[in-house]
């Protein structure tokens, strides 16, 4: 995954949360925030994101605890050891913001263009 976007930057993304999310207490919403408005997170992006740093091993700390609570879910990334948290509650709001992620970054913001790759691809 990239560097994650600032949470600071994303509020305009906040309706996508899922209401489980936003019931959190503020520190583990923030954290969870920066997961679902990015798709997903390493530990170290959400480090670099959250306003009030945390050592690493308490963002680990807590983004365990949100796994453990059905918040998120953990993968290995593939490279090396890092893990990549990723949203557990899918919601129509967020399937729609990813979507217009996918679209923005792969295909120019061109709706068209991915439509017509998608159907050559089916």
């Amino acid at each position: 995954m990239g560097q994650a976007v600032p949470l600071r930057h994303r509020t305009e993304d906040r309706q996508a949360l899922p209401p489980e999310v936003l019931k959190l207490f503020p520190r583990m919403r923030e954290l969870a925030s920066v997961v679902y408005l990015n798709g997903g997170a390493t530990a170290r992006d959400v480090q670099s994101s959250i306003e009030d740093p945390l050592t690493i091993c308490g963002v680990r700390t807590l983004l365990n605890r949100l796994v453990r609570k059905g918040i998120l879910h953990r993968r290995r990334s593939g490279r090396h050891t890092e893990v990549l948290y990723l949203p557990a509650i899918v919601t129509a709001e967020l399937r729609q913001t990813a979507l217009i992620e996918f679209v923005q970054r792969y295909f120019d913001g061109s709706t068209v263009n991915a439509l017509q790759t998608i159907s050559r691809l089916v």
